[in-house]
């Protein structure tokens, strides 16, 4: 790929029937229902869903009476998330842009980063500038919810290898380490009707520890970390790593 991977629609297109299965889809409802209560959110209340993808959470925020407002940079999943949300009689404000130039100052009282939507930028630098950006989005009081693989669930569940099928595909993912423990590279073979697509991309990864350290750098003040969407221990029996930030 020419182009950074996360800006090319090709590759989100190709492999979003890997990423955004049934399973993936239907579990929308759950997360955000259990993320509603963590972060105490009320009907009315407005959210900020960045990195919004196909929209799957927005429709659950939206469908739960929030104002929400979708952004990303994939032209083709905000189509679907439109869709979707029309479909579903649900009025919801998505938008076309980059997470990293997106601002509105004290306009949210909630803002989301779900399922591995951090780290991807070149320069590393502007993880920061992105936490600070949300920062201002919010109102005084407002949380910011990032949901990803932890460092720690990484080391405890790695595997380096594995196939599965899926419909009419099949995959294999490989899994690495690079840059002493900062960075995870994935390659996806792709087999589709007996075309095969291989794709390699990256993105660093991080410790609830060093999530700490950019939140607070970014003017966060309260930080509460949990290891599952049941509001259960981020510890050694931990499946997700979910940060809830206060401004």
């Amino acid at each position: 790929m020419n182009k950074k991977w996360y800006y090319d629609d090709d590759f989100w297109v190709t492999y979003g029937p890997v990423m955004f299965d049934r399973e993936r889809i239907n579990s929308a409802a759950y997360e955000i229902d259990n993320l509603i209560m963590l972060s105490d959110l009320k009907p009315g209340d407005s959210v900020l869903d960045s990195c919004c993808g196909q929209g799957r959470h927005s429709i659950i925020f939206a469908d739960r009476g929030m104002k929400v407002t979708g952004v990303d940079v994939t032209a083709p999943y905000l189509k679907t998330a439109v869709e979707r949300s029309h479909e579903k009689g649900l009025k919801i404000e998505f938008v076309e842009e980059d997470i990293l130039n997106f601002l509105r100052k004290e306009s949210f009282d909630c803002a989301t980063n779900l399922y591995n939507s951090i780290g991807y930028f070149e320069d590393p630098e502007d993880d920061l500038v992105y936490f600070k950006n949300i920062f201002e989005s919010l109102k005084t009081g407002g949380k910011f919810i990032i949901e990803c693989t932890g460092k720690e669930i990484i080391a405890k569940d790695f595997r380096d290898c594995f196939w599965y099928e899926y419909d009419d595909f099949k995959i294999m993912v490989e899994y690495s380490i690079n840059l002493n423990w900062t960075e995870l590279e994935t390659r996806w073979i792709f087999l589709k009707e007996g075309v095969e697509k291989d794709a390699v991309f990256r993105h660093r990864i991080f410790s609830a520890l060093e999530l700490a350290g950019l939140l607070t750098e970014a003017g966060f003040e309260s930080i509460e970390f949990f290891g599952d969407y049941d509001g259960s221990l981020y510890d050694q029996n931990a499946k997700r790593l979910i940060a809830i930030a206060k401004k």
